[in-house]
């Protein structure tokens, strides 16, 4: 494996798969050392998650414009001065097609544009991947439409061809005009997904700062 990919302090994502399902951890690189990864040893909640030795998981991070994931083997753990794990690589690089992996809840202004009109239309983003969001608006949407949705995120706004895969209204809700919509999105090209990417982890690591689970 090329390790000149890899610095001290660069950010990566643990994924380990267990019985209930997969989890995805925020982490980074302390070291490298004779060949493995010295990560840090990822927190759920106010507690480290327990990660065994020989366990497999997999690393996933971006090179250049692209977001990849290597498979690798916990062969080592220390406690101190800080808690890491030592993760021997056993494959290269993939490039990673599981797109749609990390989804946070936010609240983002969104410019939602009907293709077939091109009338605008204002709403919030809820929760969002690179794979497809959902959006509150008081416009009507039924379930098909094609939609642009204008996003802006942190100082960059992207425009993304998305359609309406479920459309619904909360009962309870006091907003009666407010519609629920959870959209896909359309043809998203590797560079506005892998910015979404970013933007997604980099909120996940403000929340596991601040002690919330995600």
């Amino acid at each position: 494996m090329d390790y000149t990919t890899f610095q001290v302090g660069m950010k990566v994502n643990i994924e380990i798969e267990r019985g209930d399902g997969n989890f995805f951890f925020p982490s980074k690189v302390e070291d490298i050392e004779l060949g493995n990864l010295v990560l840090d040893i990822p927190m759920k909640g106010n507690q480290l998650f327990h990660i065994g030795l020989n366990e497999s998981v997999n690393i996933h991070f971006f090179k250049g414009d692209s977001f990849y994931y290597f498979i690798g083997k916990v062969v080592g753990k220390k406690y101190t001065p800080i808690p890491v794990l030592h993760v021997k690589p056993a494959s290269p690089p993939i490039k990673n097609q599981r797109r749609d992996f990390f989804r946070i809840k936010v609240t983002l202004k969104v410019k939602i544009s009907l293709l077939d009109t091109g009338e605008w239309a204002n709403g919030y983003i809820k929760d969002i991947s690179g794979s497809g969001a959902l959006i509150t608006t008081n416009r009507e949407l039924k379930k098909g439409d094609l939609i642009n949705l204008e996003i802006t995120l942190v100082s960059k706004i992207l425009e993304v061809k998305s359609r309406a895969v479920r459309v619904w209204k909360e009962e309870r809700s006091q907003c009666s005009n407010m519609y629920y919509v959870a959209v896909q999105f359309v043809d998203i090209d590797e560079v506005k997904q892998d910015e979404i990417i970013k933007f997604v982890l980099a909120e996940q690591r403000k929340l596991i700062k601040k002690g919330y689970k995600v």
